[in-house]
């Protein structure tokens, strides 16, 4: 099963068509007549082309931050749940579990907490259709970090 994380891949190829239009945008206004216009028109899309072409830089170097968990599939395996941890450095970071499912093409967030607070081993499959996540309460001061979905009641206990 392939765990896409589309969250992702949709800001990524925003940020690459925005860069591509004003880059677009850019060659289009070399050919106005008008010296002003010429002028703003350049100028915006120079500086829309600057900031996305900063902003892929930022995302791809900032997506180093994050790392997964191998699945933990349920006992049919046809849902697969996962840890994300992203590391913000000394400000702290966070965990997510995200449910995968539909070969991979469909995912959503169940749980959401402090860095580090589960870790794979707390992600424990009762059935297909119930999800237990123990966390560690230490790190994570939120009141009812669990949601469930349609297809699986996830139920969180503190260790």
């Amino acid at each position: 099963m392939l765990a896409i994380e589309w969250r992702s891949v949709a800001i990524l190829i925003t940020e690459m068509l925005v860069t591509a239009l004003a880059i677009y945008g850019l060659n289009k206004s070399k050919k106005i007549r008008s010296h002003v216009l010429r002028f703003v028109g350049l100028l915006f899309c120079g500086l829309v082309s600057l900031l996305g072409s900063f902003l892929i830089v930022a995302f791809l170097a900032l997506s180093g931050c994050d790392t997964h968990s191998a699945l933990i599939y349920s006992p049919s395996g046809r849902i697969a749940a996962r840890t994300n941890d992203w590391d913000t450095g000394a400000t702290g970071g966070g965990t997510f579990v995200t449910l995968h499912w539909a070969r991979g093409f469909r995912s959503q967030r169940v749980y959401s907490g402090g860095w580090k607070s589960v870790v794979p081993s707390d992600i424990k499959w009762i059935n297909d259709s119930d999800l237990t996540i123990y966390y560690d309460a230490r790190y994570d001061p939120l009141s009812g970090p669990c949601t469930s979905t349609p297809e699986v009641k996830v139920s969180c206990f503190p260790r």
